[in-house]
C-alpha cells in the first residue's frame, strides 16, 4: 500500500509541471504586444518602436 502512495505521489509530481507550463503559455499568449509609434500616459510621451521590436505596456508587463 505505501508503494501505491508513493507511486502515485511520484506521477502527481511529474505532471505538475506540465499543467504550470499550459498556464504559462496562456498567459503569453494572451500580451497585447504594440508596434510602431506609441503613446505613453496622457500623451505624456511618445515612443517609436522599431521594427522586430515588441511594447508592452505598464499593465501588461506586470502580468
Amino acid at each position: 500500500m505505501k508503494f501505491l502512495k508513493t507511486l502515485l505521489l511520484g506521477i502527481l509530481i511529474c505532471l505538475t509541471p506540465l499543467f504550470a507550463e499550459d498556464d504559462i503559455l496562456k498567459k503569453i499568449n494572451d500580451l497585447k504586444y504594440q508596434t510602431g509609434t506609441i503613446s505613453i500616459g496622457n500623451k505624456l510621451a511618445t515612443v517609436r518602436v522599431p521594427k522586430g521590436f515588441k511594447f508592452l505596456d505598464a499593465k501588461q508587463s506586470q502580468v
